[in-house]
């Protein structure tokens, strides 16, 4: 009786030091998928941010190709008078 007396703060120690292992690694796993979630936040915005610049681009050259056209359809017109 006195052997079970001993073992059951042991076991009850055993299980305290098992379950803080677990509470550490679930946190660890947390501030993992907290850490990833944080970068892919930043990668959405990085990307945001790069087609914003790149539409841009893009519709300013248009309004250059546009202006071009303009351009030579008048040289055309002035060259046919």
């Amino acid at each position: 009786m006195d052997k079970n007396v001993q073992l059951a703060p042991a076991d009850a120690e055993a299980r305290r030091q098992e379950s803080e292992r677990v509470r550490e690694e679930s946190e660890r796993r947390r501030v993992a998928a907290e850490a990833a979630r944080v970068g892919a936040e930043e990668g959405r915005r990085l990307a945001a941010t790069e087609m914003a610049q790149t539409v841009a681009t893009l519709t300013e050259l248009l309004s250059r190709m546009e202006a071009v056209e303009q351009m030579r359809r008048s040289a055309r017109r002035d060259t046919t008078d």
